[in-house]
């Protein structure tokens, strides 16, 4: 099972309280965006990991595609840094709903988490967490 940590479009003033947020998540790897790979660096740096900045999470499809990859052959956590509109289209797709973008708020700097299986739906475990934020 693949465990997907969605960090959403964090701006820099956030991007060290999300890495904060972060630092007990035993992550296996961190992928990105190539517009955020400086702040997946700050949210690397923890965990001692280089980040994978990849074209293919600059699109929903493309984002898709590389996770469901994934989950063939990894098994553990995973980052991924991308924009609202890549991680709202992975929730929908995790949710298996019709929901309109609009009804899907993510917030910058928030955190989804997704577990990705191979061999059933996947599942919602958060969605637009956002309380490392507050303060």
């Amino acid at each position: 099972m693949l465990q997907v940590i969605l960090v959403i479009a964090p701006r820099a003033d956030q991007v060290d309280r999300v890495a904060a947020s972060l630092e007990g998540t035993s992550l296996r790897s961190l992928y990105a965006a190539p517009l955020y790979r400086e702040a997946a660096a700050v949210v690397a740096r923890p965990h001692r990991l280089a980040v994978d900045a990849d074209p293919r999470f600059d699109t929903p499809e493309g984002a898709l595609a590389v996770i469901s990859g994934l989950a063939e052959t990894v098994e553990g956590t995973i980052g991924v840094v991308v924009s609202s509109e890549v991680a709202r289209a992975v929730l929908l797709h995790a949710l298996d709903a019709a929901v309109p973008e609009a009804r899907l708020a993510l917030d910058d700097g928030a955190i989804a988490e997704v577990e990705v299986r191979t061999d059933a739906p996947w599942t919602v475990n958060r969605i637009n967490d956002a309380c490392h934020l507050v303060g």
